[in-house]
């Protein structure tokens, strides 16, 4: 019933919209009868679980709806693995924002998370769908239990904290940087760090990535070249002319963008059977710690990846990767590998174990459970 009511009172708030062009006074007014639907119906039937709860917003799909986001890999596909009640919300499966918010809101009544933990959060539009504003979240925090948390993937630029993470830092309870190891955040704060949790999304080692299949790939890079990323095809070129000058070696490329992205499936699959594979580190005005290193770690892949002190915080470089400095370092040291394998496999294997170590030991989870005040158990 409360459903039918929102909906007459939708269509004839965007009808209105559609005719005055003033569409923010319009979502505010929509936003106020959600919470006074909220407040009017809060003793209505809930979920009950004795677990801890959390509620992911995030993307379905990459920019292809054929693909599948990777945060289903880095997030839910390692959190099922706990004894904890998961439920998601997709936010590019609703283009109609007002459609969007009261489906959220009522998940949140019914469910009432410990933690709703939001992924690449933006209160702009992008690509046509939307996260909940940040007047839409001060409304709604007041009213639930839940601890609001945030991933941020892309902290390495001078202007990051001022324009991205400022403006949203005491909307949510705790940030997580999953990049940033050095914990670079330019005009932060000592206090403010409180707020931060530093944790590494990693896939579970043995599910998409095998260390024991045949290593039929000399060198792989898979990974875009555009925007900030354009010093990287220098490298590319440099790639290309070594396999034309070496009819024997075997070197797979990609540089699709995010609507041609390989599968999940695809992707590991190359990085499996790699001997050798590249990363770059260099973010949009500094270092960050990809989140490809892990996967290319997990592979059994040796990882090449530029020289960097952002990796240099988990890993030991000449042990458990390998960096270069520029294109006829990285070229040296791929002849070098493929002409050694012991020592390469050695390295590989040392990354291996380096990356289950760090997986098993950071507890990603627990700590985002911790912060709301929960423990969890794993199944």
């Amino acid at each position: 019933m409360v459903n039918k009511y929102l909906q007459l009172i939708y269509l004839i708030l965007y009808k209105i919209k559609r005719k005055l062009k003033f569409g923010k006074f319009i979502e505010h007014f929509f936003v106020e009868i959600l919470f006074f639907s909220f407040l009017f119906f809060k003793n209505f039937k809930k979920y009950k679980s004795t677990k801890p709860t959390i509620l992911i917003c995030r993307s379905k799909y990459m920019k292809d709806k054929n693909v599948e986001s990777q945060s289903r890999i880095f997030l839910f596909d390692t959190l099922i693995k706990f004894n904890v009640d998961v439920f998601e919300f997709y936010c590019d499966l609703e283009s109609k924002r007002m459609g969007y918010l009261n489906k959220l809101i009522k998940k949140i009544i019914y469910i009432d998370p410990d933690i709703i933990l939001f992924n690449e959060y933006s209160d702009n539009i992008i690509n046509g769908f939307y996260h909940p504003s940040q007047n839409v979240l001060k409304k709604l925090k007041p009213y639930v239990k839940s601890k609001f948390l945030i991933l941020w993937y892309d902290t390495c630029s001078d202007s990051f904290f001022y324009k991205n993470l400022k403006p949203k830092f005491d909307i949510f309870d705790f940030h997580v940087i999953v990049e940033n190891p050095e914990k670079k955040l330019i005009g932060i704060k000592e206090h403010e760090f409180k707020k931060l949790l530093f944790l590494y999304p990693i896939p579970n080692p043995n599910e998409l990535y095998k260390i024991d299949v045949p290593k039929n790939i000399d060198v792989s890079f898979l990974g875009q070249i555009d925007s900030y990323r354009e010093y990287r095809k220098i490298f590319i070129e440099k790639l290309n002319k070594e396999k034309l000058s070496n009819s024997d070696l075997d070197i797979y490329i990609s540089t699709n963008q995010k609507a041609n992205f390989l599968t999940h499936i695809e992707y590991a699959n190359i990085l499996n059977r790699s001997k050798i594979s590249i990363n770059f580190s260099k973010s949009v005005h500094f270092d960050q710690l990809k989140g490809r290193i892990w996967e290319i770690l997990l592979s059994g892949s040796l990882l090449l990846e530029t020289k960097n002190t952002q990796t240099d915080t988990l890993l030991v470089d000449g042990k458990e990767y390998v960096s270069f400095t520029n294109e006829e370092n990285m070229i040296n040291k791929i002849r070098y590998y493929l002409m050694n394998d012991v020592e390469r496999e050695k390295i590989a294997l040392n990354g291996y174990n380096k990356a289950r170590k760090i997986f098993e030991k950071q507890n990603f989870w627990e700590n985002i459970f911790i912060s709301s005040g929960k423990k969890i158990t794993k199944i």
